[in-house]
């Protein structure tokens, strides 16, 4: 049994290739891959066996583990490998819906709070590019510093959504800043050196400076 399971495991590469081939994000790679091999590791069959009762059965229990928005990513994942590249066309049922939800807007003064309560210099500069060109992100920490136009006010995201360029505009006031911010930057990244920051520490210093703001 052991063995059938890492075939079926093994099986999974051609996923990771088709992926990447059509453009998706690593983070998205990641995702799908990992939560195909939960799937197999649950049902303990290859790939070829699968059924949609072996479908709805993991994601039944899922669902007592998970928020609706994991439960449809997951589906996505499967979705994915068994019908676009296996086309057994079986993951063809409804899950329960994302509740969506208007985002909560900030003031200006807000805005300014928040910024003014960032530990360094360099994180209210994240927090001035996030707020300013509504950047995702990862996409805000994976700018290099070729990628901005500062004489003429526009910088550019590449390969953000879809495997597309995407243009951004700059405000005089950041346009400022950055030029500062610069002078004493070295590096082939806007806010490090060699390799992007993590997401993950900048939401840590955006929530810990929401709330001494």
């Amino acid at each position: 049994m052991f063995g059938k399971l890492k075939e079926g495991i093994k099986l999974l590469k051609n996923l990771g290739s088709e992926l990447k081939i059509r453009g998706f994000s690593a983070r998205t790679v990641k995702a799908y891959l990992y939560y195909n091999q939960r799937f197999l590791e649950f049902v303990k069959k290859q790939p070829e066996q699968i059924t949609q009762e072996d479908l709805k059965y993991f994601l039944a229990d899922q669902l007592d583990k998970s928020k609706a928005s994991s439960i449809a990513l997951i589906k996505s994942a499967l979705k994915f490998y068994y019908d676009e590249i296996l086309k057994k066309n079986i993951v063809t049922f409804k899950t329960p819906k994302i509740e969506k939800k208007l985002p909560v807007v900030l003031n200006k003064e807000e805005v300014k709070s928040l910024i003014q309560a960032a530990p360094s210099y360099k994180s209210r500069l994240i927090i001035k590019t996030l707020y300013s060109s509504g950047l995702r992100i990862s996409e805000c920490l994976g700018l290099k510093i070729n990628d901005l136009e500062l004489e003429q006010r526009i910088g550019w995201v590449r390969k953000g959504k879809g495997g597309k360029d995407r243009m951004f505009i700059l405000s005089e006031n950041l346009i400022r800043d950055l030029n500062k911010y610069l002078q004493n930057h070295q590096g082939e990244y806007l806010f490090s050196e060699n390799k992007p920051l993590t997401p993950r520490n900048i939401q840590k210093i955006i929530h810990n400076s929401a709330k001494l703001a």
